[in-house]
């Protein structure tokens, strides 16, 4: 009944009451947008002594005191939020009161304080002086001279397997990987070892330790000079393999997500033979290629390839290759899984004629920590 008498009232043209106060009243305006201001907000104007400022590109301002940048990202000691790591491709602006030491493309190098702003990074020096450099060519910030240990970085990993009851066994593996980097040099010193027992017999031992010193002549040309190589396998007849070498090498991409290298060079070589075997003395050539590659901000995907070319007997020809895949699970602690294969063209025999196998395939997986 009720339908009726609305759907009558709608029929015959009458006007309902709420309808005819409605007319009455004026209509409703929606309220006008809030008007944006006119600048962002801008931290205060830089102060010796005072704070060092980054903002992100998110539009955050992050106070505190910069620790050091490199490899492309900032790490910032926040009064808020204690360290933080920020991309430097996430960086928008900077105001860095400090004197800190920055190195452009080019090998060029200021010191004094600095800002960042519309892509564009101002230097003054401590002699009053203003450069301006585009902020995409920018490859590191230190503290300078005077903090040696913001020089040093290290990943130390290890991994460990234990068994026993019908079958003891114990698999351990190990890396080390230090770099030191100021303006022009790198030194880089690095090392991975595995052994394996199966009730009481030894099944792996081998150790691999590299060190080189790189010199920078542009931004990415480089030179090595020295470079020396131990290696030590026990079950492809290796006592002791040390190659000692100069080369060259150039990075082909340097960008947030990837790196690329290539490297070539030249060294002696000396192979030591468990068996006993008189020593080998060999020349070789060095041919090498690494990638670092980040797959997602939690995920690193990192290969190289070396080869030693025997120039007095190809058939001592070597290769290493390794493949690792870092998890971030927490802080600095990565999970670690890595393939490794080594190969000897031809191999020298045993004491007892036999001949080790050419290749040598291992998967590692365990822990590490980024300092």
């Amino acid at each position: 009944m009720l339908c009726l008498g609305l759907a009558g009232a709608v029929s015959t043209g009458a006007t309902p009451a709420w309808a005819e106060q409605e007319e009455d009243e004026a209509p409703v305006q929606a309220p006008a947008p809030a008007t944006a201001p006119s600048t962002r907000w801008q931290p205060p104007e830089p102060d010796e002594g005072g704070w060092d400022w980054l903002r992100t590109t998110s539009g955050e301002w992050l106070k505190g005191d910069l620790t050091r940048m490199r490899d492309r990202e900032f790490e910032f000691d926040s009064d808020e939020f204690d360290d933080v790591k920020v991309d430097q491709e996430d960086v928008a602006d900077f105001r860095l009161v400090r004197a800190y030491t920055y190195r452009f493309r080019g090998r060029e190098t200021f010191r004094g304080t600095a800002q960042q702003q519309d892509g564009v990074i101002k230097v003054r020096t401590q002699d009053g002086e203003i450069i301006e450099r585009d902020a995409t060519h920018l490859v590191s910030i230190s503290r300078g001279a005077g903090v040696e240990l913001q020089r040093w970085s290290a990943d130390l990993g290890v991994g460990a397997t234990l068994r026993s009851g019908n079958t003891d066994q114990t698999d351990i593996s190990g890396k080390a990987k230090i770099t030191r980097e100021t303006a022009f040099t790198r030194y880089r010193l690095d090392y991975r070892g595995a052994w394996s027992k199966v009730d009481s017999d030894k099944t792996t031992n081998n150790h691999r330790v590299m060190n080189a010193f790189d010199y920078f002549l542009s931004w990415r040309f480089f030179v090595t000079l020295p470079f020396l190589e131990f290696f030590t396998d026990e079950f492809q007849n290796i006592d002791g393999r040390y190659t000692p070498g100069v080369g060259v090498g150039y990075e082909v991409i340097d960008s947030s997500r990837l790196e690329w290298d290539v490297s070539s060079g030249a060294a002696y070589q000396r192979t030591v033979f468990t068996s006993g075997a008189d020593d080998d003395n060999d020349g070789a050539l060095l041919f090498g290629t690494a990638v670092e590659l980040e797959v997602t901000k939690n995920l690193d995907w990192d290969t190289s390839y070396d080869v030693q070319l025997i120039v007095t007997d190809f058939e001592k020809t070597n290769h290493h290759l390794r493949s690792e895949l870092s998890f971030d699970i927490w802080g600095p602690i990565d999970f670690d899984l890595t393939f490794i294969w080594d190969r000897i063209e031809s191999p020298e025999s045993e004491s007892d004629g036999s001949q080790p196998d050419s290749d040598d395939f291992r998967m590692e997986v365990g822990f590490s920590i980024e300092l």
